[in-house]
């Protein structure tokens, strides 16, 4: 955090709006709601590349980022960024018009930055921010201060937990009159009563009790999250190790093998061998149904995908060999593609 007389800024970055709270001398001097959040990223990226709403939103979550320097980018992260970039322009000009107000306000000028929220996680959106707004970008780590919570202090989880622990703070505060009003005097919605001190207490505690729920169910859900990943990559790398050369003579004694259509592992091993050593063939999904073979994977180039298709073209049993979908990876520079055919029935080659 910054040195008490700093003035900084807390941005929340929604999905619909973006919130700014302008604090100076370790209060809110100044708050005020965008209306751009990530929902403008996902709609500029359905527009740009003709996807459903659904998948737009995947593409923002699992791959979307923004470049500071395109020197080593590809045409198509280039392409990608751009198109990112463009949904928020508006919201950097608004954040620089807002930093601009306060200044003028004489309220001194915003040195640094604190994002969070869900859209804050677009990957390098922080340096984004800080080439385009001349000024320090971080995360706000909201949970490096609670050492006893079994949450990890890790961006998505700050971002997450971020809200809850904002409104549990501010409803036990000492005094609602402390809190930023919207609406003052006549039309301020709370009036001090005689039952306003007892109300105030039993609202903070309920508060507390319901933040403590809710940060524990937060908790569990990464912790089971975690566990399933565990889980999943140990079954990848027992899948590795599988004894396939024992598991190829079951099959065939079950009458799975020499005579018969390609059987599915097979038709790996096939593929192991018809692909150039060199050539990056990462199978990340295999579908073999009814003799149709449909295969998601990833490769280092358009020119190693083409010749992955003509290495299986050249198969004399794979026939209506045909390239799908093609679309960069989450890394940002492999490619990420389909590939399907067909299994002549008959004698194996």
């Amino acid at each position: 955090w910054q040195a008490s007389e700093a003035v900084y800024a807390l941005v929340n970055i929604g999905h619909q709006q973006t919130s700014v709270s302008i604090i100076e001398e370790t209060k809110i001097s100044q708050v005020r709601s965008i209306s751009i959040g990530g929902q403008a990223i996902t709609q500029a990226i359905q527009e740009a590349y003709h996807l459903s709403l659904e998948d737009a939103e995947r593409a923002k979550i699992d791959n979307g980022f923004v470049l500071t320097d395109s020197s080593s980018a590809s045409k198509d992260q280039i392409k990608f960024s751009d198109c990112i970039k463009k949904a928020l322009d508006p919201l950097v000009s608004q954040l620089t018009q807002t930093f601009q107000s306060v200044r003028s306000k004489g309220k001194g000028i915003v040195q640094k930055i604190y994002i969070t929220g869900g859209t804050s996680l677009l990957r390098n959106l922080p340096a984004y921010l800080s080439q385009e707004l001349h000024m320090e970008v971080e995360f706000l780590k909201c949970l490096s201060s609670y050492e006893t919570s079994n949450i990890a202090d890790q961006d998505e989880n700050n971002a997450k937990a971020s809200g809850a622990l904002s409104l549990a703070l501010g409803l036990i505060g000492k005094s609602y009159g402390e809190q930023f009003n919207f609406r003052k005097e006549e039309f301020s919605k709370y009036q001090r009563g005689p039952l306003g001190k007892e109300v105030r207490y039993f609202l903070g505690m309920g508060s507390l009790v319901l933040a403590i729920l809710f940060m524990n169910m937060i908790g569990n859900y990464f912790i089971l999250r975690s566990t399933l990943k565990s889980i999943n990559l140990q079954t990848v790398e027992v899948t590795k190790k599988f004894p396939i050369k024992e598991q190829k003579e079951k099959i065939e004694a079950l009458g799975g093998g020499k005579g018969e259509t390609l059987t599915a592992l097979q038709v790996l091993q096939e593929l192991s061998s018809l692909v150039p050593k060199p050539t990056l063939f990462d199978v990340r999904e295999f579908s073999y149904v009814d003799g149709k073979i449909k295969i998601k994977a990833i490769s280092d180039s358009f020119n190693s995908i083409d010749t992955i298709e003509k290495s299986l073209k050249n198969h004399s049993q794979f026939t209506k060999v045909t390239k799908g979908e093609i679309s960069t990876a989450s890394d940002g520079q492999n490619k990420d593609f389909t590939i399907t055919f067909d299994i002549k029935k008959g004698k194996n080659s």
